[in-house]
């Protein structure tokens, strides 16, 4: 560690005082292929049921609640209670629904408005996405929304019926054709085929691709030379070490973001890219409580989603920063840090009640920083240093120092 902190206030004092940043850049070209540990074991992908037997499911299923409901006994259904003691953690595998877990009980019938509400929405749900697996198309959860907007009220309400349904017949959301709107963007050394037979160059871009949010329907991904993934939390960021030329100080990178907490598209695309590629992955994100909370997102899942995450967790991904422990060392401005908030604090107790924060020493030791210094930063934080010291600096140095968690 005092590697890295040396190298980065020597770099830090060499781009404030010298007149030509050109020899700081030549310093740190730096070749990953010897500074990055390749030795990354890939796990076996989740095997996505038959669209026959899920459309077999579905049918049944809306047989039994049309059945149900006709006799006016009410309709029960469970599902996996959404709290951390439901849900075992290992570091190889992430987040996974814990087969003693405890189950909540949802009763409808026409007793109670809300519950005959839910009943409703689901014998509206069902129907449109059997229609739709059996024409083999997709929707996205917005579109479905719009189609019915006074019947649920708030996109939550639908979003949350869809996980229910992808329950109840024990599949992973994906195989009901539902998806949500693409937001991730992608860029760098990369190319594939997407799903309409159309070979994407990520090279040739200046703000990014959109990722899909059907990846797997990607083919022939490839890259020329690409030696490291970077994921980076926010657009803003994203475009602007894109427009500064990253790859120029950290070498072929394949560079994504799933603009602040990610999309399945984006989360699926960075675990794709690490079955299919075998690079490391690193993440750029914010050094406050939300920022630590879409790493482990993209690291080990999320609950709402554990029963996809060997799809979408990518558990060999490292963090490049930036870290509380980065605010003294490197002198960060007093005025680019910013007061953690009761909201900070409160998120802040909840990581820290969680496995992967609970059993990381390194993790529990920054959270203890932040907690100590009462203050958080964003990554723009750092231009406070100078403009260009994230791309030109902090990166490379933090790369070849091997200075991640």
């Amino acid at each position: 560690m005092d590697e890295i902190v040396a190298s980065l206030e020597s770099l830090r004092r060499k781009l404030l005082n010298q007149e030509s940043i050109n020899k700081i850049i030549f310093e740190n070209q730096i070749s990953l292929e010897t500074s990055v540990s390749q030795n990354v074991s890939v796990r076996p992908v989740l095997e996505l049921p038959d669209k026959r037997d899920v459309i077999n499911r579905l049918s049944i299923l809306l047989d039994r609640i049309k059945l149900i409901q006709s006799s006016g006994d009410g309709i029960v259904y469970l599902f996996k209670d959404k709290a951390f003691e439901s849900f075992v953690f290992c570091q190889s595998t992430g987040l996974q629904v814990s087969s003693d877990a405890k189950k909540r009980c949802f009763v409808g019938g026409l007793t109670s408005e809300a519950k005959e509400k839910r009943v409703q929405i689901l014998l509206k749900l069902l129907p449109q996405i059997l229609e739709f697996l059996r024409n083999d198309k997709s929707v996205t959860k917005r579109d479905l929304y719009y189609n019915h907007k006074e019947l649920y009220g708030t996109q939550r309400v639908l979003d949350s019926m869809i996980e229910d349904i992808a329950r109840l017949i024990n599949v992973p959301r994906i195989c009901l054709s539902v998806v949500a709107t693409s937001k991730g963007l992608v860029a760098g050394d990369l190319s594939y085929v997407d799903c309409t037979g159309n070979l994407i160059d990520c090279s040739n871009t200046k703000e990014g691709i959109l990722i899909s949010s059907d990846v797997d329907s990607y083919s022939q991904i490839q890259t020329k030379g690409a030696k490291v993934i970077l994921v980076v939390e926010k657009d803003a960021v994203f475009q602007r070490i894109l427009a500064d030329s990253v790859m120029d100080h950290i070498g072929h990178a394949i560079i994504i973001t799933g603009k602040g907490y990610p999309d399945q598209g984006t989360r699926r695309l960075v675990r794709r890219l690490w079955d299919d590629l075998k690079l490391p992955v690193f993440a750029l994100v914010d050094a406050d409580p939300h920022g630590v909370e879409i790493f482990f997102t993209y690291k080990y899942g999320s609950m709402s989603m554990a029963k996809e995450c060997k799809r979408l967790a990518t558990p060999a991904m490292k963090c490049i920063g930036v870290h509380p422990s980065d605010f003294e060392r490197l002198l960060v401005s007093k005025d680019s840090l910013l007061p953690l908030s009761p909201q900070d604090i409160r998120k802040i107790t909840a990581l820290e009640s969680r496995p992967y924060i609970k059993d990381d020493n390194e993790w529990k030791n920054q959270i203890s920083i932040m907690k100590r210094l009462g203050v958080k930063a964003e990554i723009e934080a750092l231009v406070s240093i100078s403009p260009k010291f994230l791309t030109e600096v902090y990166l490379p140095s933090k790369i070849r120092a091997k200075g991640w968690i």
